[in-house]
């Protein structure tokens, strides 16, 4: 399995529920470095100091943990100062909130209780698309920065998106599932799904990475 880790990517987890932020830090820990954190503060001193691709992130932290209150000011100083995706964990009921968290520019929404495959499809959808934004926009989609309802349309938009950036890279790496992941950003099992789930065909010496 650790030919297929995604190294140099640094994933922040901030989230107050001791139990929860463990569980997601032993699934993530597997393919990414690792950094926690319980609190705004403690997330604003690790965003000052790595470089962190990824921060998935509880909204309701102390000390106003019964509102968004204090995840709404990390989304603000994330987006006002680094390039970090954010992945928001939300509640089954809390669709508004992940609405407005998205307009303010949050990537995408976790819904609890959480499922660490999705976690890990997530994270390496908001990696595919920080490392790759230069190649979306070349190939006329826009960076994704959403105004817009939450819903089909914006689903369709990052599909489109990724279809476009996945397609450059096979052709440019003629098919070359290894080479292919590895410039993408992601593990060759998930490169295998993009493939399947838009239809390609690949040749027997593409997939085994020759």
């Amino acid at each position: 399995m650790a030919d297929d880790n995604v190294t140099g990517h640094n994933v922040l987890i901030v989230e107050d529920d001791t139990s929860l932020r463990k569980q997601v830090c032993f699934a993530v820990e597997k393919y990414y470095t690792v950094f926690e954190a319980q609190n705004r503060k403690e997330a604003v001193r690790v965003l000052k100091n790595t470089d962190i691709s990824v921060a998935i992130l509880d909204l309701g932290l102390p000390p106003a943990s019964n509102t968004p209150a204090e995840g709404l000011k990390i989304i603000d100083h994330i987006m006002d100062n680094t390039e970090t995706k954010i992945l928001v964990l939300t509640g089954q009921d809390d669709k508004d909130v992940a609405a407005t968290t998205i307009r303010r520019g949050v990537f995408d929404f976790i819904a609890k209780p959480v499922n660490m495959e999705k976690v890990l499809y997530a994270i390496e959808r908001a990696i595919l698309f920080r490392n790759s934004e230069q190649v979306i926009g070349d190939d006329g989609v826009k960076q994704i920065q959403v105004s817009a309802k939450l819903g089909d349309g914006l689903q369709s938009i990052r599909e489109e998106a990724e279809r476009k950036l996945i397609r450059k890279v096979l052709l440019e790496n003629n098919y070359n599932i290894y080479k292919s992941a590895r410039i993408i950003g992601i593990r060759r099992e998930n490169l295998y799904y993009f493939i399947k789930k838009f239809g390609w065909k690949i040749t027997r010496n593409a997939a085994s990475g020759r």
